[in-house]
């Protein structure tokens, strides 16, 4: 029983670092949309509706293949597509595993036709965007399929109370 609930208090804990990463990303985007930088918005999963309880609460179940998780444009006309993924592992790394094929598929897709696209993560607190053709190539770059909290310092962007993204702490962050 105690194994239960300590596996479930860590999935609560995990569950709500995962929304204040999202909420903080979000709060990116605002600032980008507010200095007219870009417009930038999280894409809605799509769910079914598998049963009404009343009082406007209801069971649903992912439908479809679920789209990146940011998507938008940035000024000039270049469009922005990334994921966003938070670890709270014991190694205090991010695991290319992560992506699924469709998420990989998707964001290979957008990069071939010059949108900027990647992975905006955070390991603890440790946040960083990186590109896709850096997260792709992650196997031959650093000889494993994943990155440490010290392979994403090139990365690591500026975190003033929000995740800005498209800030690197470094000044423009490592292009590959």
């Amino acid at each position: 029983m105690a194994t239960r609930y300590n596996h479930s208090f860590r999935s609560r804990v995990n569950n709500a670092r995962g929304h204040s990463f999202e909420e903080m990303i979000l709060q990116g985007c605002e600032y980008y949309r507010r200095k007219g930088l870009a417009e930038i918005s999280k894409t809605p999963e799509p769910f079914r509706v598998i049963q009404k309880l009343g009082d406007g609460e209801f069971k649903v179940r992912s439908a479809g293949k679920a789209q990146p998780d940011f998507q938008g444009t940035l000024l000039g006309g270049q469009a922005i597509v990334f994921e966003a993924k938070y670890s709270l592992s014991k190694e205090r790394r991010i695991n290319k595993s992560v992506l699924s094929a469709a998420q990989e598929s998707y964001l290979r897709s957008h990069y071939e036709k010059g949108a900027l696209t990647g992975v905006c993560v955070g390991v603890h607190n440790t946040y960083a965007f990186i590109q896709w053709n850096i997260w792709e190539e992650m196997k031959s770059r650093y000889g494993r399929k994943y990155m440490t909290e010290k392979d994403l310092g090139p990365f690591k962007v500026l975190t003033p109370g929000m995740i800005r993204f498209l800030d690197y702490e470094n000044g423009d962050g490592e292009n590959g």
